[in-house]
């Protein structure tokens, strides 16, 4: 459980990250990818922070994973870089 929490939370911070870079993208867009990605049923209270920059967009997903033992929670935060996708002068 907990791998395919780690991998799902990294999957959305990913996912995040290239929607928030594209061309035409924004942060509340790659908020919405990474919670529709992030939402599979192996993350708990799932919260995002998507920031797109001029250079470098950023996605941080953090959840709890569903407790195998329910006294030991495991928490994951991931965050993933992408470079925001500009037109420049050549």
């Amino acid at each position: 459980m907990y791998s395919w929490a780690e991998t799902t939370a990294q999957a959305a911070a990913q996912d995040g990250a290239r929607a928030a870079a594209a061309f035409n993208g924004t942060a509340a867009h790659g908020r919405a990818v990474a919670l529709a990605a992030a939402d599979n049923g192996s993350l708990d209270t799932i919260r995002t922070d998507v920031r797109r920059g001029p250079r470098i967009s950023s996605a941080t997903v953090t959840g709890r994973a569903l407790a195998v033992i329910p006294l030991f929670p495991v928490t994951f935060s991931v965050t993933a870089d992408a470079p925001t996708e500009r037109l420049t002068q050549p």
